[in-house]
């Protein structure tokens, strides 16, 4: 059971890291140099979500069960670091 739990968050994981990618690939290079990322806002956000991720972690080493978008979410923890990482490095 913990395998298959395991299992789903990768695929979810894979899912989201895909339509990052899609989602990258279809917004035009030219309108993205227009419209600057807002490095503050998307760093708030990805800190705000990097901490639920945290919350569920502690709860499942309590010993509570999560559902399958919790077990996806745990999933999303190496990606929202990565993400971080990377707008923290910008100027």
């Amino acid at each position: 059971m913990k395998k298959k739990a395991q299992e789903a968050a990768a695929l979810a994981a894979a899912e989201m890291e895909k339509l990052r990618v899609a989602t990258e690939a279809a917004t035009p290079a030219a309108a993205a140099a227009d419209e600057p990322v807002d490095k503050g806002k998307r760093l708030k956000k990805l800190n705000k979500s990097l901490k639920a991720v945290e919350a569920l972690k502690e709860k499942k080493k309590a010993g509570e069960k999560l559902n399958e978008d919790q077990e996806a979410k745990l999933g999303t923890e190496d990606g929202l670091r990565a993400e971080i990482a990377e707008l923290e490095a910008l100027p």
